[in-house]
Order: C-alpha cells, then structure tokens, then sequence
C-alpha cells in the first residue's frame, strides 16, 4: 500500500470515531419557563449531566445564551414563544463545528435581567432574577399591602 492509501483508511478510521463519539452526547428532553415568586426560571432538562454551563450576555437586543458544551438539541422545539415574565422567546442552537458539539439556549428579554444559573444532576437552571427596578417596585407593594409606607418601619 502506498503513503495515500495509508493516510485515507486512518482519515476514514478517525472520522468514524469522531462520528461514534457523537452519539454519545447528552440531549436536551425538555425545556420549560416558570414563574418564581418574581424570579423566573428556565430549566433545561438533558439525558445526562453536562459539564460547565456557561452564560454569555448580549444587549441590543437583550438576551442571555446558556452553552451546553457535548449537548445536542435532540427532538426538543427549537423555538418557544413565551411572552410573560420578560421573556419574549428561548430557543436553540447548536455548534456542530466544535467537537464535542455546543448547544446554545438563547432566552432573549424585554429587558436585562441579573440571572444565576445552576446544574442539578440531569437539569441545567438558569434563574432570572428581578430586575432593580421591579424588585423595588415589588417590596414598595409589598409595604403598601401591609400599611407600611417606607419611612415610617420601627417608628411610633
């Protein structure tokens, strides 16, 4: 056998490795949004634990994308409306050109948020947070429905 009949049976041998190797990724079951006592929570259900989620932050328009690295969309929707909660929609992509594949799950917002994100066995959470403005908005009705103004909380 000569040097090129060599090399394509080893490129033939690693593609299909590589192919194999593949299938072994996790894949996403489900994806659902919920709503948190003001925090909001996109949970991320996988065949198996995946490994450093990562969050990247985007503006204009306001957006979060979650990195799955070794994950694959499977049959999951890519693409939910969800209109409620400062969420406008969460969708999926995925990055076949890096090996192990990467699964982005974008949430693009109505407006920033600070988040926090999680793993939990098979389940990756991302929580939004409120943000500044609405928790203070929250914690003024929360006086008001106590008949507390703000000022007047330890006074006689």
């Amino acid at each position: 056998m000569n040097l090129y009949q060599h090399v394509g049976i080893l490129l033939a041998l690693a593609s299909a490795v590589w192919a194999q190797s593949g299938t072994d990724s996790a894949k996403i079951l489900k994806v659902t949004v919920v709503d948190d006592q003001g925090s909001t929570r996109i949970e991320v259900t996988l065949t198996a634990p995946v490994a450093s989620p990562q969050v990247d932050v985007a503006n204009n328009p306001d957006r979060l994308s979650l990195e799955l690295p070794g994950v694959v969309p499977g049959n999951w929707q890519t693409s939910m409306n969800i209109n409620r909660d400062g969420v406008k929609t969460v969708q999926a992509s995925v990055d076949n050109s890096q090996h192990p594949p990467i699964t982005r799950v974008v949430v693009d917002l109505t407006v920033s948020r600070p988040y926090d994100v999680m793993t939990d066995g098979n389940t990756v959470v991302l929580t939004l947070l409120p943000a500044p403005q609405v928790a203070a908005e929250a914690k003024k009705r929360q006086f008001a429905n106590l008949g507390v103004r703000a000022g007047q909380i330890g006074r006689q």
